[in-house]
């Protein structure tokens, strides 16, 4: 990480991206019950299931970076 690049920015950035992903998931989950047609709904859970595992997979490749972004805001942490 570069020593100029503001932390609090970076984890807010990546808290936003995460907040993005969750909305995703929620609005195709909230969407499928509404969907008539079996091709759509299929898809739509599909979707849904792409997305969770999207957000699996950004958690864990992020939490090493998250925690030294906090330990950089934070160094008592």
């Amino acid at each position: 990480m570069s020593p100029s690049s503001d932390p609090r920015l970076i984890k807010a950035q990546l808290d936003s991206i995460q907040s993005a992903i969750g909305d995703l998931r929620r609005d195709a989950d909230g969407a499928i019950p509404e969907i008539e047609d079996p091709q759509v709904r299929r898809a739509l859970v599909s979707l849904s299931s792409a997305v969770d595992l999207m957000n699996t997979l950004v958690v864990i490749a992020l939490e090493s970076y998250r925690r030294e972004l906090e330990e950089r805001i934070d160094p008592q942490i």
